[in-house]
């Protein structure tokens, strides 16, 4: 397609949201917001076709659901293009309201109001004449002029609150008629307002509470000249006045003249300046609840420096296999441990988790622990899914739509009060997560191809794999698709964390070594050959018909340290910075003592 969906770089290497490194008086929860996402588009014409068609859908959808559609649109160039487009797209045009950002003080018909052009090219489409609302700037009276737009909004549209507010972005970072240094940007208690000359005029103007109020935001944002405050923009500078619009609900339509001339200084390369960390994988498929939590503050004890805990309904085998309840169990590490990250690796908060629960549970655990909590996603697996709900396993593309939206969500409901969501698949109403931290949970994306590992570059704070697979899958597939996604979003070097789940069996005992795979042998399958399966009996059946030499194939085996080494150091030279370590053994302490002494000293001597 023409058109590519990223996000926007959320943080100052801290979190999805970004730190406005707001006065200390402002309340914690206020100070993480959200920031657009963006279409890059190659030219203007190409934004205009794509932002006309945004606002075609979002006014069909808002006629069907409540009857109006209320839009307040901003002039300029390619604006009028977007215009151009939107007339001749099919809209239910009798409950469409059209109403202006901002207008120039001037008389009617002068060729500075926004209104001339506005006026001529609504003019050639079905929109009833009353359905325009233009800004009244020719009152003699500005206050109660501005009062009476103000109202006039109020009156046609839903809750007083506008459905989409259509916004530019001027070359000094203004947006609207809020010019830098204006009292009018300090406007709190009115939605409509005068703001001083500018370029000659004065201008009426919706003020930031009216914009930030609307359902939702779309910049259009076109050429070289407007590049550096795109990235202003996006790095969340709240000292020019496009920077204090909240980005929830947001989206950028922007040209790539826009975004590459902003981004040419910029390097993607994710991870690379980042410490080693070197975690331990609590694996509840294969131990009790109890054992687990004894064996991961064991791991803290010996200088581990995360814990990750999978979060199964089920587990691979029927026989000897355990699933403790991820969020339960969490809490319980939380406790026992003092200095390690501790979260999951990976949950599906898409099926038999709605997306507020998991943003319930782990606001909960980031407030209880702060600073040492992450969120691992993924889209799931029908082995953990299917029996628990008795769901249809749907397709990769439904399951991943699902985990965008869901990330969407969680985000929300974690930086603001009420959260009032209408998506394809999840919907809340005036939801709050009350318990939350007050700097953000870190969140990774899991993914084993090239789609979801372009959505970790663009949208999250870590990106997760597995290890024993085809080289070439990192080299050529998953780490390129994390780059693309960090290039279009305009991220920072560092600002993505690669963190592998690395399979390893190491033993003095090489024998001991190769027989303790055999309990993840269903690791080993190839994806068609268990395509389908949900029950672990049935897995295990599969599993236990594998020789060890093929349970073994996913696993680093070795005895010796220094083969051990070379064999890890190719995911350390890919970039990866944070090897969780799987062991399958059964005799956890031995793996953890042996590995802390012999191998952790000296993977940090040669790559920490």
């Amino acid at each position: 397609t023409r058109f590519v969906r990223v996000r926007m770089n959320h943080g100052i290497l801290i979190g999805p949201r970004l730190s406005l490194r707001l006065s200390d008086d402002v309340p914690a929860r206020e100070r993480y917001f959200p920031m657009p996402e963006i279409w890059i588009s190659p030219t203007d014409t190409d934004v205009a076709d794509a932002s006309a068609a945004r606002i075609a859908d979002r006014a069909r959808a808002a006629v069907s659901r409540q009857g109006a559609f209320c839009v307040a649109l901003s002039g300029g160039r390619t604006p009028w293009k977007m215009l151009e487009r939107l007339i001749g797209l099919d809209l239910p045009w009798n409950g469409v309201h059209v109403f202006q950002v901002d207008e120039r003080v001037a008389p009617d018909g002068d060729a500075d109001r926004n209104a001339v052009r506005l006026a001529e090219i609504l003019g050639r489409s079905p929109l009833p004449a009353v359905n325009l609302h233009l800004m009244p700037v020719t009152d003699d009276d500005s206050g109660r002029a501005c009062d009476a737009y103000a109202r006039v909004i109020a009156r046609h549209c839903r809750d007083g609150r506008l459905d989409l507010v259509h916004l530019g972005l001027g070359e000094d970072g203004h947006t609207a008629s809020l010019v830098p240094g204006d009292p009018v940007l300090d406007v709190a208690d009115r939605d409509v307002a005068m703001a001083g000359p500018y370029q000659g005029r004065l201008r009426m103007t919706l003020t930031f509470p009216a914009i930030d109020r609307a359902k939702e935001r779309m910049w259009v944002v076109t050429g070289a000249s407007k590049a550096a405050m795109l990235a202003r923009l996006r790095a969340g500078d709240d000292t020019i006045p496009a920077g204090r619009v909240t980005g929830r609900d947001s989206t950028v339509f922007a040209d790539e003249a826009a975004v590459h001339a902003a981004s040419d200084s910029i390097h993607q390369q994710p991870g690379s300046d980042q410490m080693l960390k070197l975690g331990y994988k609590a694996s509840a498929e294969q131990f009790a609840p109890r054992d687990l939590l004894e064996f991961s503050v064991h791991a803290e004890q010996a200088g581990f420096d995360s814990i990750m805990v999978s979060d199964h309904f089920q587990p691979w085998r029927h026989t000897g296999g355990h699933a403790p309840y991820s969020f339960a169990w969490l809490g319980a590490l939380g406790e026992r441990t003092s200095k390690a990250t501790i979260g999951t690796s990976v949950v599906t908060p898409t099926f038999r988790y709605h997306p507020s629960i998991v943003a319930h549970a782990m606001g909960t655990l980031g407030a209880m622990y702060p600073g040492r909590v992450m969120l691992g996603v993924g889209t799931g697996e029908s082995l953990n899914e299917v029996p628990s709900i008795g769901c249809e396993w749907p397709p990769f593309r439904e399951r991943f739509r699902r985990l965008k939206e869901s990330i969407e969500l969680m985000r929300r409901l974690w930086s603001e009060e009420r959260v009032t969501y209408e998506g394809e698949y999840f919907r809340t109403e005036n939801a709050t997560i009350y318990d939350r931290p007050d700097t953000p949970i870190p969140l990774y994306v899991a993914a084993s191809g090239a789609v979801a590992s372009r959505l970790a570059g663009r949208v999250a704070d870590g990106f997760i794999c597995t290890s024993g697979k085809k080289p070439e899958l990192y080299s050529e597939t998953l780490l390129p698709a994390v780059r693309e996604g960090m290039t279009k979003a305009v991220r920072a070097q560092g600002s993505v964390e690669l963190m592998i789940e690395m399979k390893v069996s190491f033993d003095t005992d090489r024998r001991r070594a190769m027989e303790d795979t055999r309990h993840w042998a269903a690791l080993a399958l190839s994806p068609e050959e268990k395509m389908g399966v949900e029950d672990p009996a049935q897995m295990e059946r599969l599993s236990d018909a594998l020789p060890v030499e093929r349970a073994a194939s996913r696993w680093i085996v070795s005895t010796e340290v220094d083969e051990h080494i070379e064999r890890i150091a190719p995911y350390v030279e890919l970039g990866f910075r944070h090897l969780v370590f799987h062991a399958p053994g059964t005799n956890q302490r031995r793996f953890i003592d042996l590995y802390a002494e012999k191998v952790m000293p000296e993977l940090r001597r040669r790559f920490g």
